[in-house]
């Protein structure tokens, strides 16, 4: 959904996960620090759980967002760079340290 927002050049509110962090600082991209540390995080998926704290900084975001609503207005080559296939391979890039 990430892509698709960028694609489409509305303000985003993401957490840190994923290649989120890479929009980090960019104007109409607010990143927020994900509820658990994914890196440390042992368990399964369906049993993550959010928390307090981060759904206020989730709120606060979106107050943040709805208040001055920057667009990323990404160019033209940042939005190549959004294809399936390069996406694909910033993954593997991120998670490639924690492949055995």
């Amino acid at each position: 959904m990430l892509l698709e927002a960028l694609r489409s050049d509305v303000p985003i509110i993401t957490s840190r996960v994923g290649i989120a962090s890479l929009f980090e600082g960019k104007p109409g991209i607010e990143i927020v620090a994900p509820a658990q540390d994914m890196s440390k995080y042992e368990g399964a998926i369906w049993e993550l759980k959010s928390n307090e704290d981060f759904e206020q900084r989730l709120a606060d975001a979106m107050v943040r967002t709805w208040l001055n609503p920057v667009r990323p207005n990404l160019n033209e080559a940042e939005l190549n760079a959004l294809e399936k296939s390069t996406t694909y391979e910033k993954y593997k890039e991120l998670i490639g340290p924690y492949l055995h």
